[in-house]
C-alpha cells in the first residue's frame, strides 16, 4: 500500500537515515543579509541536529551557507527591525524528526558582524557546535545544547560586560575565555567532570586572577547534564 510505503520512508529518514530511497541531492544555498541603520540586533538561530559552525569577522549583518540533503530540513531565514533595534531568525522546520546518519549532511556555517551590538541565541538539539564569537560585541550570550560536542570561544578584547549562559545535556563543552577581563563562571554539574585550567576557586564559582580588579566582567553559568566541561583561559 502505498501509506504503508510512505510510513516506512518516513520512520527511516527520522530515526536512522540510511535508506538511499529517502536521501536527496545535496543542496548548498547562500544568505548574505546587509548592515542597515540599525544600533543594536538581536539573533537566534535553531537547528534541529547537524554541525553549527559559527564565526565572527563579516563586514555583512550575516552571511551564511546552508548544506544539506533532505529538502525539509532548509532553513527559515527572517530578519526584520523595528525602530533601531534588529531582530534576526534562522531555524530549521521539522528538526524534531531528524537524527542524522551516514549518508545525511545538515552543516550550517554563518559569519556574523563583529561590530554592531549583539545579544545571541543558539539552539543545537545534537550535534557539533563550533561557536568562535571572539571579539564580537555582545552583552547576552546563550547556548542550549542537546547532545554532542560545544567548541566555544569567547576570548578577545572585551569593551563591555557580557552574560553567557550555557545549557549542555549529554556531550562534552569546550569554553576558550580571556585573561585580560574579569572572569567568572558558575557550573551546575551532573555526571562528569570540570576542568578549569588558570581559574581558582572562590567559593562555589572559578574566577581568573583580574577577577575583582577589571572594570569589566564576563559572567558565565554552565549548566552541564552528562560529560566533560573545560574551561581554558587565554590572553
Amino acid at each position: 500500500m502505498k501509506i504503508n510505503r510512505y510510513i516506512t520512508c518516513f520512520f527511516i529518514t527520522a530515526l536512522i537515515l540510511g535508506a538511499t530511497g529517502c536521501v536527496r541531492n545535496t543542496t548548498t544555498d547562500t544568505e548574505i543579509i546587509e548592515l542597515d541603520n540599525a544600533k543594536r540586533v538581536s539573533i537566534s538561530v535553531h537547528m534541529g541536529a547537524g554541525e553549527m559552525d559559527i564565526q565572527s569577522g563579516s563586514d555583512k549583518l550575516i552571511e551564511g551557507e546552508f548544506i544539506y540533503n533532505v529538502p525539509k530540513w532548509k532553513p527559515t531565514i527572517k530578519y526584520s527591525k523595528t525602530g533601531s533595534d534588529g531582530t534576526l531568525s534562522i531555524e530549521q522546520p521539522y528538526f524534531t524528526t531528524i537524527v542524522l546518519g551516514a549518508n545525511n549532511r545538515n552543516e550550517w556555517n554563518l559569519k556574523l558582524n563583529k561590530i554592531i551590538s549583539t545579544d545571541i541565541s543558539l539552539f543545537l538539539g545534537a550535534g557539533n557546535g563550533n561557536i568562535n564569537l571572539k571579539g564580537m560585541n555582545l552583552e547576552n550570550v546563550d547556548v542550549n545544547m542537546g547532545a554532542g560536542k560545544l567548541d566555544m570561544d569567547l576570548s578577545g578584547d572585551w569593551k563591555k560586560d557580557v552574560i553567557v549562559k550555557v545549557k549542555g545535556g549529554v556531550g562534552s563543552t569546550n569554553i576558550i575565555l580571556p585573561k585580560n577581563i574579569a572572569v567568572i563562571v558558575d557550573v551546575t554539574q551532573g555526571m562528569g567532570k570540570i576542568s578549569a585550567d588558570g581559574f581558582r576557586k572562590s567559593g562555589d564559582s572559578y574566577v581568573n586572577d583580574v577577577y575583582g580588579k577589571s572594570d569589566i566582567t564576563m559572567r558565565v553559568k554552565i549548566k552541564s547534564g552528562v560529560g566533560e566541561t573545560n574551561l581554558k583561559l587565554v590572553q
